[in-house]
């Protein structure tokens, strides 16, 4: 069918590249036009897109920003975005794509949308005192104007994630799907090679956040060591400085 839009709302486009890349290469491929709004970039990573065909619409938004007339701005953008792009189905992807991408597409009854969640977040996960507990108030209600669409599903990575939406009434059970992951390119990412008499290496492939068990991976390290038991800790990742939650270069530094 000509003329089919598929309309990527993401909060980074290096995240994108690295998650959704071959999923967008598959609509592409069959047949869809592909577009991707996500903050501006530089030259290389448009290049990238252009590479791929994909569209590419820059437009504001903070991860962390919570300043009203910024925020308004971003619905506003995405607003005259699916104007302008006029998208067949909208895939929205991390919190606040999910959340301004949902209300704007509720209110202007456009196109059916399907939100991946990959997590709770660090609202819901590790926000510490009224300030979180306002901030989690805030962000289910969120959800629920966000989600509430009759055109809208919802992709978990895990059942408790999924379970753990529903059982806050922020989307009903029967508009959810839970996928095992965002999948990993064997043809990219083969095992080497390694010589016999090495020790066994073990690997912590993941953002550099407390919530994604780097403070256990490096204390686990440090228990083996001290018991003179030969292994290799390798953290593979980088720092999130948006995430409130991330460790700094001079922690990852100091355990080298």
């Amino acid at each position: 069918m000509p003329g089919r839009r598929l309309l990527y709302v993401h909060n980074a486009v290096p995240y994108f590249l690295s998650h959704r890349l071959a999923v967008a290469r598959a609509a592409r491929n069959a047949g869809w036009d592909v577009h991707l709004a996500a903050p501006p970039v530089d030259a290389a990573l448009r290049g990238r897109l252009e590479a791929e065909r994909i569209t590419f619409h820059p437009f504001t938004l903070s991860r962390r920003g919570m300043a009203p007339a910024h925020e308004l701005g971003s619905l506003w953008a995405l607003g005259r975005l699916y104007r302008q792009v006029q998208p067949t189905l909208i895939h929205l992807v991390t919190i606040k794509p999910v959340l301004y991408g949902g209300m704007v597409a509720r209110l202007t009854g456009g196109a059916p949308y399907v939100a991946t969640i990959p997590g709770r977040g660090y609202v819901f996960t590790t926000a510490p005192g009224l300030k979180g507990r306002m901030l989690r108030g805030g962000v289910r209600q969120a959800y629920r104007l966000a989600l509430g669409g009759g055109s809208c599903r919802a992709i978990f990575q895990n059942p408790d994630d999924r379970d753990f939406f529903v059982a806050e009434s922020m989307i009903a059970a029967d508009k959810t799907r839970v996928v095992r992951g965002s999948g990993v390119d064997p043809d990219q990412f083969r095992p080497g090679q390694r010589a016999g008499a090495s020790p066994p290496r073990v690997v912590l492939a993941s953002r550099m956040l407390r919530d994604k068990g780097v403070l256990e991976f490096v204390e686990a390290a440090r228990r083996l060591k001290a018991a003179g038991i030969a292994a290799e800790f390798v953290l593979l990742g980088l720092p999130d400085p948006g995430n409130p939650d991330s460790h700094r270069e001079s922690e990852l530094a100091a355990w080298h």
